[in-house]
């Protein structure tokens, strides 16, 4: 840029007017002038002479012809100015100096680069003929007159905008292709760094081509050879007879592949039922009672139909009788007199309230002053067991709203009262933790011999261990089948805080088969007047 800035100065100060468009072609003729820099210019330093400069495209054509500035060192001085300008393009190829005749021609191809110079020129030409005029203004005329003030615009116009703003876009283009050439030079870098890379990798693939080469030849010779030697050989067997296949088989593996399976599926059976039973949570086997939860079994009652014990099937009456006495003698041997023990389960639909209901009559049965208490005040529906209605029950005692001898119902089984559930409150389970429930477990002790209340599960709430520690005692019923374990365990766990004593565990619904068929009686080994009383006796809740 500096170098064709001097082309552009050099060719300014001799006057030449240069275009500023690429395309075409302008001629410009000016007078020519040269002012000396140094002592050793003031030797024939007058003259004058006249030079045209033309600009075609991007071709530059400079010629002219001198009088009495034949001076070699003035034509040289200039002819190394247009040289340096030109980005180092040959002396011969821009400019042709004939010293004798004071003639000067010389043309050379610009870049774009350098065109964008020659315009930079044109505009410090421009500048110095405006700072000549202002100049020359100032010394008629004072800095208010227009002409000055137009003048001092037009050179401020120049030097701040449009001179810098074409040198900011010279700047931009060089820089653009400086760019280009950074990123060609890396090309070409990289390609030169890759060089011996490629050598040898060639060298490599030359060697190796080198040995398929001989060891193709080598193995296309040994298979010729091969090929030779069996033709030319003498086959040592021959066939004398032809294999025939077998009509039957030589072993029958059928049994023993059927014996296989068999077992197979057995083991399989075998594993998926141990597999089951272990991932079952719920009661299935009397070691889970005794072992896992730590309760003795005082009864077990056998499964009955859905639509319960059928007064035409004695064995049925039998079994439900049978079961009931013996819950009876273990809860009457297991805690002192006056009985009074509370019937739960760990959650619903174990059978609580039948067993709590059948245990009550079995106790009224054997002569027994008994009381049921309906303990469960959420849901308790023992007096429609009994065709009693809601009336006043226990809610309604606890609460203070009646007195004692409106709560206890008489039904139609002998010797045998009912308190049943009462109203049923929100706030139920605060009277069944209050001081008025001792109060009534006192007062039932007093005029009855067994007291049995029913409660709601243990899972329910605080209602059936209030109960429980009320009475002290108490009676779990799981349900074969359907009670989970671990729920069962958690519950107990909770009872084992309390002061409570747990006479034992019932079990509901028991199929007496397999192991549960030693918890079974004998089939008609019973008298009829006991099937009759049954009959009159037994009852199934659900």
């Amino acid at each position: 840029m500096i170098r064709l800035a001097l082309v552009a100065i050099t060719l300014a100060a001799l006057g030449f007017p240069l275009p500023l468009r690429a395309q075409g072609t302008e001629t410009y003729t000016a007078r020519l002038g040269w002012v000396p820099t140094t002592p050793t210019d003031r030797p024939n330093v007058t003259g004058k002479g006249s030079a045209t400069a033309t600009l075609a495209g991007r071709k530059l054509t400079v010629s002219g012809a001198f009088e009495g500035l034949a001076a070699p060192a003035t034509i040289a001085r200039l002819h190394r100015g247009i040289a340096r300008g030109a980005r180092g393009a040959a002396i011969g190829d821009l400019m042709v100096t004939q010293a004798a005749s004071g003639k000067l021609s010389g043309s050379v191809d610009l870049t774009a680069e350098q065109v964008e110079a020659l315009k930079q020129g044109k505009l410090y030409v421009q500048l110095h003929t405006a700072k000549g005029d202002l100049a020359r203004a100032r010394l008629a005329y004072t800095d208010s007159f227009q002409g000055v003030k137009d003048l001092a615009a037009r050179v401020d116009l120049l030097e701040k905008q449009s001179i810098p703003q074409l040198a900011n876009e010279l700047l931009s283009q060089l820089k653009d292709r400086e760019s280009q050439y950074e990123k060609r030079i890396a090309g070409a870098g990289q390609d030169l760094q890759s060089i011996p890379q490629r050598y040898i990798e060639e060298m490599r693939l030359r060697r190796q081509v080198s040995v398929d080469e001989g060891l193709y030849t080598n193995l296309k010779g040994k298979f010729a050879e091969a090929q030779l030697a069996e033709k030319s050989t003498t086959p040592d067997l021959s066939i004398l007879d032809t294999a025939v296949a077998p009509l039957h088989p030589s072993k029958n593996t059928a049994p023993r592949l059927m014996a296989m399976a068999i077992l197979g599926g057995l083991g399989a059976a075998i594993a998926l039922a141990l597999l089951l039973d272990m991932i079952d949570r719920r009661i299935r086997y009397s070691e889970q009672v005794t072992n896992e939860l730590g309760l003795a079994i005082a009864a077990a009652i056998p499964r009955f139909p859905k639509g319960g014990v059928s007064a035409r099937s004695p064995e049925q009456v039998a079994h439900l009788v049978e079961s009931f006495r013996t819950l009876r003698m273990h809860v009457r041997h297991a805690s002192e007199p006056p009985i009074t023990i509370a019937i739960s389960s760990p959650s619903p639909g174990d059978g609580k309230s039948f067993v709590a209901a059948n245990l009550a009559m079995s106790f009224a049965d054997a002569g027994f002053r008994t009381v049921l208490v309906d303990g469960d005040t959420r849901r308790g529906m023992v007096h429609e067991v009994f065709g009693l209605g809601m009336g006043s029950g226990l809610t309604e005692y606890l609460s203070g709203r009646v007195d004692f001898s409106q709560v206890v119902h008489e039904t139609t089984h002998d010797r045998l009262s009912l308190v049943p559930c009462g109203t049923r409150q929100p706030h139920s389970p605060e009277l069944l933790t209050s001081a008025a429930l001792p109060r009534l477990v006192a007062e039932l002790k007093q005029r009855y011999e067994v007291v049995v209340f029913d409660t709601p599960p243990l899972a329910a709430g605080v209602d059936a261990y209030a109960i429980a520690t009320a009475l002290n005692n108490l009676l779990v019923v799981l349900r074969i089948g359907k009670t989970e374990r671990r729920m069962a365990a958690a519950k107990l766990l909770l009872v084992d805080r309390l002061p409570i004593n747990i006479l034992g565990a019932v079990l509901n619904g028991v199929n007496l088969k397999g192991e549960f068929d030693y918890y079974g009686y004998a089939s008609g080994y019973a008298f009829t007047e006991d099937v009759v009383e049954s009959e009159s006796t037994a009852v199934q809740v659900t």
